[in-house]
């Protein structure tokens, strides 16, 4: 039998999708002030299809999102500069906006109510468990572009 989460986590790898047609490297945006979140999903995305992009603060990951299309964005609930509720505001404007997923220690329904009513795709507990952030983002990338995976 196959254990279905794995293969939805690891399907990004080498797949093709009918969105894009052939297999391609996709980009996260991770914003955060801490260096051991950008690590992390670095490592959770280490060999795959994925490319990990490291934005610190509100205002970098804006001028990230300027210059490259981003797939997924993985947004602290606390900037140094802003809110995530401020970078979903941006990405709305975005022609073919990437989906937001928010990180936070704590995790709670309150907050993973709000993402979702405000239009992010949902929340990830820190500290990160590898198979839950593959699974969101490529989850989060399907909702958003609307593909799906085949071989």
């Amino acid at each position: 039998m196959v254990n279905t989460m794995r293969a939805v986590a690891k399907a990004p790898a080498g797949y093709k999708t009918r969105a894009w047609g052939e297999a391609h490297v996709r980009r996260i945006l991770s914003v955060s002030e801490f260096p051991a979140d950008h690590s992390s999903l670095r490592c959770a995305f280490d060999n795959q299809n994925w490319q990990v992009e490291e934005a610190s603060t509100y205002q970098q990951a804006v001028a990230s999102l300027c210059r490259a299309r981003a797939d997924v964005v993985i947004c602290d609930s606390h900037l140094p500069d802003g809110t995530w509720k401020d970078l979903l505001g941006h990405i709305a404007a975005i022609p073919d906006p990437p989906a937001l997923v928010v990180s936070s220690a704590a995790g709670d329904e309150h907050i993973c109510a709000e993402v979702r009513n405000l239009g992010g795709y949902g929340v990830l507990k820190k500290p990160f468990n590898v198979n839950e952030v593959q699974q969101i983002v490529f989850s989060a990338w399907q909702a958003r572009s609307g593909s799906v995976a085949v071989a």
